[in-house]
């Protein structure tokens, strides 16, 4: 990006962080619904003896009172399919910019959606080779997590802008600038993305993100970062994957969080530095390719944050307008991103659970574990690579684990990675930042290389075995 400082400055006010007036009505609306998005999608409650998110009891509570069915999903693929092909390849000039944006796709595209659609048929009506709709591999992603994807989906697409549109992020903005900018290398307005993404869900993450990067308050570098950094497995969900799942006792999850939180904060701050994200474009949505060295000075100054924060929540949108635009974002998900993640998914744990490739890639792993003195390295190696291809396999393989030590390890791990190719990989791959299948692949090998060893020594710490 070229310029002054100052020609920088400008460019931010004209794309709405301008100084925006400090009347009661924008403290309110800035406070009160900044405070709703973080109790929503941020923190940790107790509920019944168990560890809960606002967000996953409304996301539960909807799944059980929707019910949505295997055939929703379904027809969800076909009409992606169907009307793809109809508005590519028939009537191919349509006026609606959202029609034409979201049916009109090039050929990869295409391919993709054609043969979810496909799928889903053979996995629905048990149709083709066993391998395809096997309980263990179709069945379970058309059955359980299409079903609640369709929910939750909407769900964050509806409630996400109560965090992102109110002001929240240009205030915590100035907090944390000075941490973010030498530790991760991104602006201090993205810690409530980060913290959010931590503590909630990757995929509402980074959703966010992508949200964040097209509205061109974030580069493409800083979005890869926070996706690959932050973007993790909501806390409820690491409760039940490494207690009920993978068998780590229950008294150890509080240190499996502070494992996780190290682990994260140490592999961000080399990631950041090393490829392939060092070498990502530094440049805003739709600009050119270079680089965007420049300090964007509009942050530097508390008060101007401030009153950033407080122009943002005087241009919020109604809750109308968030449920009609989150609505209408949430259907171009299910037509454009559900597809790759349903065939995507289904592939990935045909391969695993039916072929040896990953057993053998596997095996330079046994070495190495037995080098640092990970108990029953054999049969804990695979777990590091196939939760590549869905978060859940690791926990399952800890399932099958005696030792505590391996089980804690292996469970960090699994969250740590975060990036799957059923859910989260497949939404980092189809947003705009043209983060690509090997930028997603060297990343979770690099993430899992850094934090082995960090997880390995925690548990060892405290007396694990």
């Amino acid at each position: 990006m070229s310029g002054s400082a100052e020609n920088i400055v400008d460019d931010k006010i004209n794309r709405g962080s301008e100084i925006g007036s400090s009347n009661a009505k924008n403290w309110f609306k800035l406070i009160f619904a900044t405070s709703i998005g973080i109790l929503f999608f941020m923190t940790p409650l107790t509920i019944n003896g168990e560890i809960k998110i606002l967000y996953a009891l409304f996301s539960d509570f909807l799944i059980e009172k929707v019910q949505i069915v295997p055939i929703i999903v379904l027809v969800i693929m076909l009409m992606s399919a169907l009307l793809s092909l109809y508005f590519t390849f028939v009537k191919k000039n349509v006026e609606s910019a959202f029609i034409k944006g979201t049916f009109v796709a090039g050929p990869r595209a295409l391919i993709i959606r054609v043969l979810a659609a496909v799928i889903g048929i053979l996995i629905y009506f048990k149709l083709g080779h066993e391998y395809i709709y096997n309980e263990y591999t179709g069945e379970v992603i058309l059955y359980y997590l299409m079903p609640i994807l369709v929910v939750s989906f909407w769900l964050a697409c509806v409630l996400i802008p109560l965090l992102l549109d109110f002001g929240g992020v240009e205030l915590i903005g100035v907090l944390f600038k000075r941490i973010f900018k030498p530790l991760f290398k991104l602006p201090g307005s993205s810690a409530v993305l980060a913290i959010g993404s931590l503590l909630g869900d990757g995929s509402i993450g980074i959703i966010a993100t992508n949200k964040e990067y097209k509205k061109r308050f974030l580069t493409a570098k800083e979005g890869a970062i926070l996706m690959f950094g932050f973007c993790t497995i909501p806390v409820p969900y690491v409760f039940i994957y490494s207690t009920s799942i993978g068998g780590v006792d229950v008294s150890l999850f509080g240190y499996l969080c502070l494992t996780i939180l190290v682990c994260t904060l140490v592999s961000t701050a080399i990631l950041c530095r090393i490829p392939p994200i060092s070498r990502m474009h530094n440049t805003y949505y739709n600009e050119d390719n270079s680089e965007n060295d420049e300090e964007d000075t509009s942050k530097n100054e508390p008060k101007l944050g401030v009153k950033a924060a407080l122009k943002r929540a005087e241009n919020a949108p109604t809750i109308k307008e968030m449920v009609v635009k989150g609505s209408k974002e949430t259907f171009f998900l299910y037509m454009d991103i559900f597809p790759a993640i349903l065939l995507i998914a289904t592939v990935a744990l045909v391969i695993g659970e039916f072929t040896p490739v990953f057993d053998i890639i596997a095996k330079p792993f046994v070495p190495v574990l037995n080098l640092i003195g990970l108990p029953e390295a054999t049969t804990a190696a695979p777990a590091f690579l196939i939760g590549y291809l869905d978060l859940l396999i690791p926990f399952l393989i800890s399932e099958e684990i005696v030792s505590q030590l391996t089980k804690f390890v292996i469970c960090t791990i699994g969250v740590i990675q975060v990036m799957c190719l059923s859910e989260t990989a497949a939404l980092a791959m189809k947003s705009n930042m043209k983060i690509t299948f090997w930028d997603v692949t060297f990343v979770v090998i690099e993430k899992t290389i850094i934090c082995l060893p960090i997880a390995f020594i925690m548990g060892k710490l405290i007396g694990l075995s």
